[in-house]
């Protein structure tokens, strides 16, 4: 028999107090693995909840300010992950450096602001102005070189 934790059903819990005392507990976790990331990767890691009327954030950054204007000012090749890619999504596994969509971000206009960007986004996309650019490539490792945060490097994503 295999020991372990069995797996959920992934769905609306309709139960307004297990509702809310699964987000808490899931908010606490999501925010620590945020943190983890963050500091044993050394990546810039920024997260945005809206809860009822609640705006719950984590930033790496000191100001999550600073991570969004990277955010609205980075050009160049991202990965997209939505709700229908969680079964794809597996820790550890290789097939998952391939779930969701790779997209081409072009720079939003600096005299734009976050409200005007989103109401003119593509529908689908839910991504500031992106455009896709086809499947993603195998993931490359150059170890001769650490490159910085952001980098593209040979065109894949790092």
């Amino acid at each position: 028999d295999k020991m372990g934790r069995k797996k959920i059903l992934i769905h609306k819990i309709d139960d307004v107090k297990n509702r809310e005392v699964t987000f808490n507990k899931r908010k606490v976790g999501l925010m620590k693995k945020a943190i983890e990331l963050s500091v044993l990767c050394d990546c810039e890691v920024a997260v945005v909840v809206f809860h009822d009327s609640h705006l719950y954030q984590y930033s790496s950054d000191p100001t999550i300010t600073t991570t969004l204007k990277r955010y609205m000012e980075y050009q160049g090749p991202y990965e997209q992950i939505q709700n229908e890619d969680l079964d794809d999504l597996k820790p550890g596994k290789a097939s998952s450096f391939k779930v969701g969509r790779t997209l081409m971000k072009h720079c939003v206009p600096q005299n734009a602001d976050m409200a005007t960007v989103v109401m003119n986004n593509n529908r689908e996309s839910h991504a500031p102005l992106s455009i896709p650019i086809g499947p993603r490539s195998p993931l490359r490792i150059n170890r001769e070189r650490r490159p910085s945060r952001g980098e593209v490097s040979d065109g894949s994503l790092l």
